[in-house]
C-alpha cells in the first residue's frame, strides 16, 4: 500500500512538472489594430479614429487587441514580431491598417509616421512590406488570418513628380486560411473621410457585430454598402481562402427573418448575368453620337468585373479599339463599376459608371461621369 501511494506522489509530481513545462496556450482570437495618422506630409484626419474603432469592436467581440497609433518603422516592426509570437496557436489572427500605404512594383507597402520617401527606391527602407506582414501571419500556425488594409487614401508619397505614376494599393491574392480586405479597389484610391471615422471602417464595424452574418458575408455586405454610399466611387475589395463559415459575434438569424441562403444560392441569383454585354454610351453635351461599347463580365457574389472593348473615338489613332478593365458591383438592382483604359491608344484614365439593372429584360441603364465630363449608358446581355 505504502508503496502504491508513493508511485501516485511520483506520477502527480511528473504530471504538474509536465503541465509546468507545456507553453501555455495562445488566446482563440488575437488582432494588431494600427492606425497612423501624424505624418509631417500630408496628415490623416481620420485614420486613428478608424483603428480606435476596430479596436474597441474586435474586443467586445472577445479579440485579444493590441492597439498602436502614430508608430514608426522600428515600433511597427516590433508590434509585428510581438503579433507573430501571440497569434502562435490562434484560431483567428486578424490585422488590421489605417494610413497611408504605397505599392511599388506590384508590392504593397505601409508607410510608418516619420519615413521619409523622395523617390521609389526609398520605399523598401523606410516602409514595412504587407508581404512581411503575410509571413508573420504564415509562421505563426494561427488557423485563420484576416488583413484589412485600409491604406488607400490619396497621398504624396506616390505622385508621378517622385517618379511614380501607381495610385492605391496592388491586388493580392489571400493563401488559404487567409482574408485580405481593401478599403477600395486595386489601383484606386478612398477618402479619408468627413466625419470621425472613415466610410468602409465605419461600415464593417456595423457588420463585424451582425450575429446573422459570418465573416465572409460581414465583409461582403461591408463593401457593398461603401459601394452605394459612395455612388460607386469607392470600391472595396477582398480575396479570401477561406472555406468554412466564422461568425465572430456568435451565430443568430436575423430578427424576424429565416436563414439567409448559402452562398452558393446566392451566387447563383446573379451567376446568369455574366457574359457580354453590348451596348452605347452618350456624352451629355453630344447626345446624338452614341459610342458602341462592349462589356465582357464576370459575377462573384457582389462583384461585378471584367473587360471592355470600345471603337478608337479619342485615343491614338494608330489603334483601331480601346481596351479597359472594370471593377465593381451589384448591390440589389444597383450596379456600380470603375472602368480604367489599360494604355490602349495612350488611355490610363478611370471612368465611374452607376446604373440601374431590368433582370427581366437584362438591360442597365445609368450615367457616368470623369471630373466635369458626363453622359448615359445602356447595355444588353447577350443571350
Amino acid at each position: 500500500m505504502k508503496s502504491l501511494l508513493n508511485l501516485l506522489k511520483l506520477f502527480i509530481v511528473l504530471l504538474c512538472g509536465m503541465l509546468l513545462a507545456a507553453p501555455t496556450s495562445a488566446a482563440t482570437k488575437v488582432a494588431l489594430v494600427i492606425g497612423n495618422a501624424a505624418y509631417s506630409s500630408a496628415p490623416l484626419k481620420n485614420s486613428v479614429n478608424d483603428a480606435e474603432l476596430i479596436a474597441s469592436t474586435l474586443q467586445r467581440l472577445g479579440f485579444d487587441v493590441k492597439l498602436e497609433r502614430n508608430v514608426n518603422q522600428k515600433s511597427f516592426q516590433r508590434a509585428l514580431r510581438d503579433f507573430g509570437a501571440r497569434s502562435k496557436g490562434a484560431e483567428l489572427a486578424f490585422f488590421y491598417y489605417a494610413g497611408h500605404g504605397v505599392q511599388e512594383e506590384g508590392e504593397n507597402w505601409l508607410v510608418p509616421v516619420g519615413a521619409q520617401i523622395d523617390k521609389p527606391g526609398d520605399i523598401s527602407i523606410e516602409a514595412v512590406g504587407v508581404n512581411g506582414v503575410m509571413r508573420e501571419l504564415q509562421n505563426s500556425g494561427a488557423k485563420y488570418k484576416v488583413v484589412v488594409l485600409d491604406a488607400c487614401r490619396d497621398n504624396p508619397f506616390i505622385s508621378a513628380e517622385r517618379g511614380s505614376s501607381h495610385r492605391g494599393l496592388a491586388r493580392m491574392d489571400a493563401p488559404g486560411g487567409t482574408l485580405v480586405a481593401f478599403a477600395t479597389a486595386p489601383g484606386s484610391t478612398a477618402r479619408d473621410g468627413d466625419g470621425r471615422n472613415g466610410l468602409y471602417t465605419g461600415e464593417l464595424v456595423r457588420y463585424l457585430v451582425d450575429p446573422s452574418l459570418d465573416l465572409k458575408e460581414a465583409f461582403d455586405r461591408a463593401g457593398a454598402a461603401v459601394a452605394q454610399a459612395s455612388g460607386g466611387k469607392q470600391l472595396p475589395r477582398k480575396d479570401d481562402g477561406i472555406y468554412d463559415k466564422i461568425y465572430l459575434a456568435g451565430h443568430a438569424p436575423a430578427a424576424g427573418k429565416p436563414e439567409a441562403p448559402q452562398p452558393a444560392a446566392v451566387a447563383s441569383i446573379d451567376a446568369a448575368l455574366a457574359g457580354q454585354w453590348e451596348g452605347y454610351y452618350r456624352y451629355d453635351a453630344n447626345k446624338s453620337v452614341p459610342v458602341k461599347f462592349m462589356l465582357d463580365a464576370a459575377v462573384s457574389g457582389s462583384r461585378f468585373y471584367g473587360k471592355i472593348s470600345e471603337p478608337n473615338t479619342f485615343g491614338d489613332k494608330q489603334e483601331a479599339f480601346l481596351y479597359a478593365n472594370f471593377e465593381g458591383a451589384i448591390t440589389g438592382n444597383t450596379v456600380t463599376f470603375v472602368k480604367t483604359y489599360d494604355g490602349s491608344g495612350g488611355q490610363h484614365h478611370s471612368i465611374q459608371y452607376r446604373g440601374v439593372l431590368d433582370r427581366a429584360s437584362g438591360v442597365i441603364r445609368g450615367q457616368w461621369v470623369i471630373q466635369n465630363t458626363t453622359g448615359t449608358f445602356e447595355v444588353k446581355l447577350r443571350k
